[in-house]
């Protein structure tokens, strides 16, 4: 993730921080917050 970030323009700081970040939701299918489709709809 971060040599993709740091093949994208991100300095290696930023690159290294911004990999590091981690997204918990329930499993596909599951009951939730809808975090699943926010973050697919991100385009990220």
């Amino acid at each position: 993730m971060e040599d993709a970030l740091i093949a994208s323009g991100y300095n290696t700081t930023t690159a290294q921080f911004i990999s590091r970040f981690r997204i918990f939701s329930e499993p596909p299918g599951a009951y939730g917050p809808g975090l699943e489709g926010a973050v697919t709809a991100s385009g990220t």
